[in-house]
């Protein structure tokens, strides 16, 4: 009850402090809004349709807003975008955006096509990935038994009407997780008319590919279906990598103010891995067998009851399972099972006030299970969460303040604000600061692992007094636009405190000479900073490019080392021909990674090299409805090792497809 009434009394606060100042004056508000948007419809006439800000609304606050008044760092992927550059999946599509960090499976027996992301500088697990507005949880990479990180391969591109990169610290609206930012996938509506899909394609590891999807509105009732089968060889010898994907879009408006949407999907993967390495001059041999599903769904309800206002109600539901059944050969199997199950509910309302505030505020509650027998892990943790946003329109700056409280019955309250300046100098000039805090929640495993052996000389234990990790993000950028050219420069420092690790001098000797017992604590700070640059140019109607570089200095300031995996310089390049009457639609990409350690301990981490890798797709209509495609990945078959593992050479991949 205490914990309670505290939360309820900072909101309380927050509340107050951007609210009372603000009185309902909706008629100054709709008169000032007409003539920004009709300022704003003369200025794209201006425009070239190469570099012009798209016609579309991003959701990085919770209020949808224009492209280019989005205050922050903010990148928007369009289904165009995806369409031209025979994107695959949602992996493929956020390799390019400057600042985003992918990590393959690799070898060892992983999944080489699962892919999970980072930004800033900093691991998956710093950054929130959402469908629509729901957290994703299970199939990632990091840890083959951590349904925190998220497998950006199980959305297939046939699905996504666009993705919002949104950088820096996100707590202030989302909560746990959203230390880096934020990774929304927007999923296709229902088509007005009907719409037929299919593709098949083969490639390098004896991948197969199949994908089929339908859509069509009837009346008030829409509908968009989708499937995807995909199989591939691992990197080992033995090992094989299936997966089915279904998703499903279905919609129902009642009325042109109050609408319905249900999102139900499916997703399972298959996994049969070999591999063998060498420990004290004897080489052993491990098999495994993986099997995931996850099955959620997402219902939103969103609610216009006036031209002014919005609320929204969102009630969704993730269960993921994994079992995983081997060991090494010649030893008995052993078998793993987890399961961890995520419900929520969530209501958000959004009105303007006075002449220059649009406030939204909201209330979350979730309740999370998760078990894990081998950890001897079976809990559950609840959280309820209210935010509020005011976003405070004195042309040309444009200031916003959030803030969110969240209670943990496990662990207890945490309050996260930021602020925010935009100040729009030209038509083409444009700069933004903000500064904020975030958090990241103490895992299960981290609070309830009960001395799990790692071998046969380590026991592990969790923590249950831990506190969750916090950080202060800060972020200072500028944009110019002028004709078809698009230049960005972000800055970014983020300070961490708190870190949870493993404590390895926990107890030494815990079961005889040589044997050790580790513990989690908060013993770690860190900072990641850096600067991002972004240039794009439409150099013809057809023909137009792209530079990002990425500078990231991170620390581990317990050790004094940089943080793991964590390279310091990435720079990706791009030029795109569009199809014309006699030349196929050409893609063309590369993309340069510097070096990183493998670990912030200095007597154990190795070095890995930098590398460079290209990239080459094509893709040609036939007849106006076929499209033969093909792609090389890694075209001079650079041999790298990244995140600790052997990564792919040469991979080919092409097929057909058939659109209706």
């Amino acid at each position: 009850m205490r914990k309670i009434f505290k939360m309820a009394t900072a909101l309380f606060v927050l509340v107050s402090f951007l609210v009372l100042p603000g009185v309902a004056l909706a008629e100054e508000y709709t008169s000032a809004k007409e003539e920004k948007e009709k300022t704003k419809e003369e200025a794209k006439g201006e425009e070239k349709e190469a570099i012009k800000l798209e016609d579309m609304t991003v959701t990085a606050t919770k209020t949808e807003y224009a492209l280019g008044d989005v205050p922050g760092t903010v990148s928007v992927i369009t289904k165009e975008e995806i369409k031209d550059a025979n994107i695959e999946s949602a992996a493929d599509a956020l390799r390019w955006v400057t600042g985003v960090r992918l990590k393959k499976g690799g070898s060892r027996g992983r999944n080489p096509n699962s892919v999970t992301v980072g930004l800033l500088g900093l691991p998956a697990e710093y950054t929130l990935v959402l469908v629509n507005g729901q957290r994703v949880i299970g199939g990632g990479t990091d840890d083959a038994l951590t349904p925190q990180s998220v497998d950006l391969e199980q959305f297939p591109a046939e699905i996504i009407e666009r993705i919002e990169v949104i950088k820096g610290a996100g707590s202030c609206i989302y909560g746990n997780q959203a230390v880096c930012g934020v990774i929304n996938i927007i999923t296709k509506s229902p088509p007005k008319k009907p719409s037929f899909f299919a593709s098949t394609s083969f490639g390098t590891h004896d991948t197969r590919i199949y994908k089929a999807s339908h859509g069509l509105t009837i009346d008030k009732f829409g509908y968009y279906l989708n499937y995807t089968r995909r199989e591939a060889d691992g990197l080992d010898s033995g090992s094989e990598n299936n997966s089915d994907n279904v998703f499903a879009r279905l919609s129902y408006d009642f009325s042109p103010s109050l609408k319905l949407t249900m999102e139900p999907r499916y997703y399972q993967q298959d996994n049969t891995y070999t591999y063998s390495y060498s420990r004290r001059g004897r080489v052993r041999v491990y098999n495994y067998k993986d099997k995931s599903e996850t099955q959620g769904l997402n219902s939103i309800l969103d609610w216009r009851p006036d031209n002014l206002s919005k609320f929204k109600i969102r009630l969704s539901g993730n269960e993921y399972n994994q079992e995983r059944e081997g060991g090494r050969i010649g030893s008995p199997a052993q078998k793993y099972e987890q399961d961890n199950d995520r419900y929520e509910a969530e209501w958000s309302y959004t009105r303007p006030f006075f002449k220059n505030n649009v406030i939204t505020f909201g209330y979350q509650y979730s309740k999370e299970k998760y078990k894990y027998p081998n950890y001897k892990i079976d809990k559950e943790q609840i959280l309820n969460g209210g935010f509020i946003q005011d976003e405070i329109n004195f042309a040309p700056f444009t200031i916003t303040l959030a803030g969110r409280v969240d209670d943990y019955d496990r662990w207890g309250t945490v309050f996260c604000p930021r602020a925010g300046v935009n100040y729009q100098a030209t038509d083409n000039l444009k700069f933004g600061v903000s500064v904020g805090k975030s958090f990241k929640a103490p895992s299960f495993r981290e609070l309830y692992q009960d001395g799990w052996l790692m071998g046969s000389r380590i026991w592990m234990f969790g923590n249950p007094d831990l506190d969750p990790e916090e950080a202060i993000g800060y972020q200072a950028g500028v944009e110019y636009r002028y004709g078809n050219l698009l230049m960005q420069c972000s800055l970014f420092r983020n300070d961490l405190e708190d870190m949870i690790e493993w404590d390895r001098n926990y107890i030494e000797d815990y079961m005889g000479p040589g044997t050790s017992a580790w513990k989690t604590r908060n013993i770690s700070k860190a900072h990641t900073q850096g600067i991002e640059l972004n240039l794009g140019m439409a150099f013809t109607d057809n023909l137009k490019g792209s530079l990002g570089y990425t500078f990231v200095d991170s620390e581990n300031e317990e050790t004094e080392t940089d943080l793991a995996y964590t390279p310091n310089h990435e720079l990706k390049v791009e030029l795109n021909y569009k199809e014309s009457k006699y030349l196929p639609h050409i893609n063309l990409r590369g993309e340069y990674v510097g070096k990183r350690y493998t670990s912030t301990t200095r007597s154990s981490r190795e070095r890995e090299d930098d590398y460079i890798l290209a990239y080459i797709k094509f893709s040609k209509i036939f007849f106006k409805r076929y499209k033969a495609f093909l792609s090389i990945d890694n075209i001079f078959n650079t041999k790298y090792v990244d995140g600790g593992s052997e990564m792919p050479g040469r991979e080919v991949l092409g097929g057909v497809s058939i659109n209706y």
